[in-house]
């Protein structure tokens, strides 16, 4: 059943989320960055069974100033909760997410500094033994990863890749510096008037930046 805000939700505590089924009927929070009626939680999890991207919802919530906790585990695909060990579901997923955690979003982007929370189910085929060993693996994984991704980030090879990629260049506001949006309305080149052909006819270089990506997460460079 989906989340039912009231009137009241609004000046308590409640999880704006992206992805997530509650949404705000209320309008946007109006509390300072971080307070807890504007924070967000996100979960490995609850994105992938939305069919969403995990690493692009926390890169806005970082952008935003408002990612006050995570939950990581694994997922594979828009089932049931599965909650299984961290990266067991989509290991490159969670190589994108660790590689933004530790080292923000390219050309520059808040990190994030919160715990590291995991949120998962051991097997139950294991005994006791078994289920610190499940424990380990989560975090184990974690810092493998988070090596693996800043040897990413320094490989000299793969600034030059994200730089062909403008991948920078996700940063920059639609409007332009001074722009209203009432500018914008009026800006016929912007959409009714708007060149294709450029667009079309440019290579993007995303397939580039992907394998060098899997190539430092497999050890290969």
């Amino acid at each position: 059943m989906a989340p039912q805000p009231t009137k009241q939700d609004k000046f308590g505590f409640g999880l704006w989320t992206i992805g997530w089924q509650a949404r705000d009927m209320f309008g946007e929070a109006t509390r300072p960055v971080l307070a807890g009626v504007e924070a967000v939680h996100k979960l490995v999890g609850h994105e992938h069974m939305a069919s969403l991207n995990y690493t692009h919802g926390i890169a806005q919530a970082l952008w935003a100033g408002k990612l006050f906790h995570i939950d990581l585990n694994g997922q594979k695909g828009p089932r049931y909760d599965q909650d299984l060990v961290f990266g067991f579901g989509d290991l490159l997923q969670a190589f994108s997410t660790v590689d933004l955690l530790e080292n923000g979003a390219p050309g520059g982007g808040p990190t994030y500094d919160g715990d590291r929370h995991f949120d998962y189910k051991p097997p139950r085929t294991e005994n006791m033994e078994g289920v610190w060993k499940s424990a380990r693996s989560s975090m184990e994984l974690y810092l493998i990863l988070r090596d693996r991704s800043r040897a990413f980030r320094a490989d000299p090879e793969v600034q030059e890749a994200l730089e062909a990629a403008r991948v920078a260049e996700l940063s920059n506001p639609t409007l332009a510096d001074g722009e209203t949006y009432e500018d914008l309305l009026q800006d016929r080149t912007a959409f009714e008037d708007y060149d294709l052909d450029p667009g079309r006819k440019q290579g993007y270089g995303f397939s580039r930046v992907g394998r060098l990506a899997v190539q430092h997460l497999l050890g290969a460079r």
